[in-house]
């Protein structure tokens, strides 16, 4: 089960696991469309082999999109410097559709 958590993040639970996720976004300007954007990203990038880089890339996106006022499209450029900036460690994988 996934929760989205407003400004807390986001939560994974399983039978196995539970795991919080603190939300990327840097600051608040509108959260139109955000809920929406975490779902399409997790959607669109969601690994059962690696539920959790799933659930980053997500946050990620979800946290662009309230920075920004109104709805926004998540640019893979965006999620580039989100990565830069709370995973470094690790490789995005973006597959262009």
């Amino acid at each position: 089960m996934i929760i989205t958590l407003d400004a807390e993040g986001v939560m994974y639970v399983s039978e196995n696991e539970e795991i919080h996720m603190k939300a990327t976004a840097q600051e608040v300007t509108d959260v139109t469309g955000a809920g929406d954007t975490f779902i399409a990203v997790f959607a669109s990038y969601f690994d059962a082999n690696n539920i959790i880089r799933s659930l980053e890339i997500a946050n990620a996106a979800a946290g662009i999109s309230v920075s920004r006022f109104g709805t926004y499209a998540v640019t893979k450029q965006d999620l580039f410097q989100v990565r830069n900036d709370f995973y470094p460690s690790h490789q995005f994988i973006f597959i262009i559709v």
